[in-house]
């Protein structure tokens, strides 16, 4: 690829494939339109992520308003300024399409297609899965709209089972996503302040009390509802030494381990113990 580049979008996609241009010697312009990751980290850790990430490509606050030229890219028009680019990369998240169930009668709503457990829609043998339905949100118990491979996976497993006559059925789904991004390790597990918020759910953020002597390597965040049981979790490392001493620090303490969510960071965070060995 040669030129310049211009990735629209500050999601898990736009920031991994900004990474893999970096890997390739091509340094990226990442077009954020309001913060990195808005929709499942705090905004003190979009700023962390910022802070770190800005050191390997250029980060413009704004929004994609032109693609100018005529037969190739020669231009965007950001803010009312003209960028120079030779390709632009469009990573704007996704929205579920709906448009065939809504034509054939089958029950929808803005988090998408209307399932139950079995992934069955209101019209009699027709199912659906993936990023085109409302899933189950497993803490809450409400239906939200969780665009995730893995998640899709399941759906499209649970689905084709009892399309056959099986009779597998979802308990919900916890958003869970792990990712390493320019050496940074960053781990999001359930939910934001904000979509407790959405959900009329009452939450706060645990004070963790180790915040301070482990800030200079990354950043956590772990957001508890009103009878302080954990809903949601925020990891953003540096190196795997940082991780170690948050998993030393609150491994042993039941109240966590007893949540869905607990169980799923120690997965995340053995993952990376296996993947970059600490001391």
């Amino acid at each position: 690829m040669g030129g310049s580049c211009i990735i629209v979008g500050g999601g898990f996609t736009a920031l991994l494939t900004a990474n893999a241009l970096i890997k390739r010697g091509v340094k990226p312009t990442l077009i954020v339109r309001s913060r990195l990751l808005r929709k499942i980290v705090e905004p003190d850790v979009s700023e962390f992520l910022e802070n770190e990430i800005s050191k390997r490509c250029k980060i413009i606050h704004g929004n994609l308003e032109e693609i100018i030229g005529s037969t190739e890219v020669q231009y965007a028009k950001i803010n009312g300024k003209k960028i120079r680019a030779s390709t632009i990369i469009l990573a704007t998240g996704t929205k579920p399409s709906i448009e065939l169930a809504k034509d054939a009668g089958i029950r929808v709503n803005e988090e998408g297609i209307q399932v139950d457990e079995k992934m069955a829609t209101d019209i009699p043998h027709i199912y659906a899965a993936g990023d085109c339905v409302a899933t189950l949100d497993f803490i809450s118990k409400k239906h939200v709209y969780m665009p995730l491979a893995s998640k899709a996976a399941i759906e499209g497993i649970i689905a084709g089972c009892n399309a056959a006559g099986g009779k597998l059925r979802r308990l919900g789904f916890i958003r869970s996503q792990f990712e390493r991004v320019f050496d940074l390790d960053i781990i999001t597990i359930g939910l934001t302040l904000k979509d407790a918020k959405s959900l009329n759910m009452k939450a706060k953020e645990l004070e963790l009390n180790f915040a301070k002597e482990l800030q200079k390597g990354g950043i956590i965040k772990m957001i508890c509802n009103d009878k302080d049981k954990l809903i949601g979790f925020q990891l953003v490392a540096r190196s795997p030494s940082y991780v170690q001493k948050f998993f030393l620090q609150k491994r042993k303490e039941a109240v966590y381990m007893k949540s869905a969510i607990w169980q799923q960071l120690m997965k995340f965070l053995l993952k990376i113990k296996l993947e970059r060995p600490w001391n």
